[in-house]
């Protein structure tokens, strides 16, 4: 029975049309896959710097966005890479947030949050935020539905969108 479920979900997927995302060192990740892997139709990286790898000497065919937090230091930190690179480039800042904002951890609170390791935003709207930016540039250079995110139609307090020209 498990095995039926498994092959019947991992039948559906298309894996001609990936878009990778991560984390720190996984969006690090995501952009050198995109400019290894030609299935990578759109890439995004939350807050990961600094990029190395082959995307710096490389031309990648695929779009990207960037994620900074505003931890100090961090904003545009890896902008001329990925603006070379990539086919298009997005970056958005994120305010009030820092690096483990963009994950679950901050809704659990505990130790963390009391050493200072989350920004001001509040974990649901950290959340909320996180989700709509990945669902809204993958949305749009995947399944080429328009993003109102994207394209300033319907802007989010405190988060500032730029698709970076070359």
């Amino acid at each position: 029975q498990g095995n039926g479920t498994v092959a019947r979900i991992v039948g559906k997927f298309d894996l001609s049309r990936l878009g990778p995302a991560g984390l720190s060192m996984g969006g690090v990740a995501s952009g050198q896959f995109c400019v290894e892997d030609r299935r990578c139709l759109a890439g995004l990286n939350l807050d990961g710097i600094p990029q190395y790898g082959a995307m710096n000497d490389t031309p990648m065919p695929a779009p990207f966005l960037m994620v900074y937090s505003g931890r100090p230091g961090r904003a545009g930190a890896s902008d001329i890479i990925y603006t070379r690179a990539a086919s298009k480039y997005y970056r958005v800042d994120v305010a009030e947030t820092l690096h483990l904002d963009f994950t679950d951890m901050n809704l659990w609170g505990g130790p963390l949050r009391q050493r200072g390791a989350y920004g001001k935003i509040d974990p649901a709207r950290a959340a909320d935020v996180t989700r709509t930016i990945v669902r809204e540039f993958f949305g749009q250079e995947i399944l080429k539905q328009p993003s109102a995110l994207l394209s300033g139609k319907q802007p989010m307090t405190g988060v500032t969108v730029v698709e970076v020209k070359k």
